[in-house]
């Protein structure tokens, strides 16, 4: 073989070798760590998952038909990431169903967005504590929600009734449902937060009493009428002599606006009210015969003698009365006790006492 053919040759096998040369070099002398093979995606089978379970409300009755919002956060437990859109999650719950009232369903598939999913939880009938828990692959967490006795609804209701000292009250919160907290507002511009109180007005009269109660975000309020009295009675007349169609001032306690006052049982004509003073108007005397067939009969039952002595000497005479007796005075339909004997239309002493003198 010709040198160039050998060369040629020699070349030819030199090539490769250097080539080879080049390569073991590289894996045997280089410092440079082999490269790792890409790990599965984000959310492959191979990743762990930190769940968080958020319960709206945490309790709740059995029976509601208001349900529970379960709201789920998921994210990788290395790097914070959220899963691929989608992804599935299956959240299950020991008590309870999902969807609906009567779906009867205890675990459901849901898929995320952004990381997150929620779903609605009715707690049905029975009492205790729903486990609920979210998974995804074998990742898993749990939240705990209490399912408590149902309580009968929300309603105000309560009573009055008239205590010893007449112008106070005894109110009774009536209330079903439990209510925790209370508010009164008795109608004369005075209020309370008590669950019974026992409320004194100033004067009788009807008030309009208004009771709210509250439970949880939860209230019922209820209006009524309360009749106040006061024991009826008079304590004076002033003047306490007077004459037909005069005007007198009947002193008392227990008086309303709506007080009528009787003078020998006629009725008298009101002027003005203020609590415990009524000032009315006696009967003229044509008013009072226009109530008897004749004056005789009026004079009958007004007029009539009294004894008399007016100069002491032991020898007593007659003199001419007039008077109302029974002066009344009625208040809602109740007639109050005659506390005064007798209202004299003029001074005894502007009649004579006929017949006292000594013969």
């Amino acid at each position: 073989m010709s040198r160039s053919r050998t060369m040629k040759l020699i070349a030819g096998v030199a090539l490769p070798a250097a080539m080879l040369g080049l390569l073991l070099a590289c894996s045997t002398d280089s410092p440079t760590a082999p490269q790792q093979q890409a790990g599965p995606p984000s959310g492959g089978p191979s990743a762990a998952w930190s769940i968080e379970i958020t319960l709206s409300p945490r309790e709740i009755p059995a029976d509601s038909a208001n349900p529970v919002t379960v709201k789920i956060k998921v994210r990788r437990a290395d790097d914070n990431t959220a899963p691929p859109l989608g992804t599935t999650l299956v959240v299950s719950t020991s008590l309870g169903e999902f969807n609906a009232v009567g779906s009867g369903l205890s675990s459901i598939a849901t898929g995320t967005v952004n990381g997150r999913a929620e779903v609605l939880l009715f707690p049905g009938a029975l009492v205790g504590s729903a486990i609920v828990t979210a998974q995804l692959e074998s990742s898993a967490t749990r939240a705990t929600l209490k399912i408590r006795e149902a309580l009968p609804d929300l309603l105000a209701a309560f009573s009055a009734t008239n205590t010893t000292d007449n112008l106070s009250i005894q109110f009774l919160n009536e209330s079903t449902g439990g209510p925790t907290s209370f508010a009164w507002d008795f109608g004369d511009g005075l209020v309370s937060s008590e669950e019974h109180p026992v409320h004194r007005y100033n004067r009788a009269g009807d008030y309009v009493v208004t009771l709210e109660v509250f439970r949880g975000n939860e209230t019922s309020k209820i209006s009524q009428t309360v009749r106040v009295t006061q024991d009826v009675f008079i304590t004076d007349i002033d003047p306490r002599f007077g004459t037909f169609g005069s005007t007198v001032t009947v002193k008392g306690q227990g008086f309303d606006s709506q007080t009528r006052v009787f003078f020998g049982g006629f009725l008298t004509e009101k002027l003005s009210f203020s609590g415990e003073n009524i000032r009315v108007r006696i009967p003229s005397e044509n008013e009072l015969a226009a109530l008897f067939p004749s004056k005789e009969v009026l004079f009958d039952n007004i007029f009539g003698n009294e004894t008399c002595d007016d100069d002491e000497d032991g020898h007593d005479g007659e003199r001419w009365i007039a008077t109302f007796k029974d002066v009344e005075v009625e208040v809602s339909g109740e007639v109050g006790g005659d506390t005064i004997e007798e209202l004299f239309l003029w001074e005894p002493s502007d009649t004579s006492c006929r017949g006292d003198e000594a013969p």
